[in-house]
């Protein structure tokens, strides 16, 4: 299981906003220690749940390159889970059958 900076219980389908990083330990190059860095400040989907509650996130940049990083509790703040695919088909049959037409 793993929890936010406030506690919150954060799932496999959570969106999480990474407020910080702290890349010490890491030997990143410049130019990858700035893509790494602008993950602060962004809504990213976590990717998995490790055996320690850590939470992994991923960011794309340009079609062959993506980084992931890991992120402890502190570093960053859960923003709402997203909904299923079943979710979502009985949202739009829902609207559907609320909008008036020629049907």
């Amino acid at each position: 299981m793993a929890v936010d900076c406030n506690g919150r219980v954060v799932t496999k389908r959570s969106l999480v906003r990474v407020i910080t990083f702290d890349p010490t330990g890491f030997q990143f190059d410049t130019k990858t220690r700035d893509k790494v860095m602008s993950f602060i400040g962004d809504i990213c989907a976590v990717t998995e749940i490790d055996e320690y509650g850590y939470v992994w996130v991923s960011k794309d940049f340009g079609p062959y390159e993506h980084h992931t990083i890991k992120l402890e509790p502190e570093e960053y703040e859960w923003v709402s889970d997203r909904p299923t695919l079943i979710q979502k088909f009985v949202r739009a049959l829902m609207a559907w059958a609320r909008v008036p037409s020629s049907r």
